[in-house]
């Protein structure tokens, strides 16, 4: 059997765990919580619906925790499956923090079959736009919190093509 060790690059200074119980991390879920009701205060009626079913779908107890190449921390969760994206393998919701608040966030679907390559780490990578993507092969796709597609990246033998 063969065994792939997977190492960081220096762009990101590492993963926090926190306990479900643990005062940052309940602040953060909070913070996750409070984000689609404030969405939905500065959007149009036409995309309430959208917010709302971002909402139901996201996993705050999956909560991950991020440093990025910045002065921003980045927040990952699992999404369950929403109607207006593609049909994804993982499907990912990041929030980015500056001074503990969400300033904005992204859905991220990634089509693969590598179950190898853990999925936050690809996030990091493309977020912080690393050149090794561990030969990953497969589609990210990024969307706004409307499920408006923005950007689509093909990547073979972890290259963008």
């Amino acid at each position: 059997m063969f065994i792939v060790t997977v190492t960081l690059s220096n762009c990101q200074a590492g993963e926090d765990f926190f306990e479900d119980n643990d005062p940052v991390s309940i602040a953060y879920k909070e913070e996750i919580k409070r984000y689609p009701i404030e969405l939905k205060l500065s959007t149009n009626k036409k995309k309430l619906d959208k917010v709302e079913d971002l909402s139901n779908a996201i996993n705050p107890n999956s909560l991950k925790i991020y440093d990025l190449n910045s002065t921003q921390k980045v927040l990952i969760v699992d999404v369950s499956n929403l109607n207006g994206l593609e049909t994804s393998f993982v499907t990912k919701a990041i929030f980015f923090l500056n001074k503990n608040k969400i300033i904005r966030s992204r859905l991220v679907t990634i089509n693969d079959a590598d179950t190898v390559m853990d999925k936050n780490e690809l996030i990091l990578s493309v977020l912080n736009t690393a050149k090794d993507k561990k030969q990953y092969n497969g589609i990210v796709s990024f969307y706004n919190p409307f499920q408006e597609i923005l950007q689509k990246n093909v990547y073979q033998n972890g290259k963008l093509v």
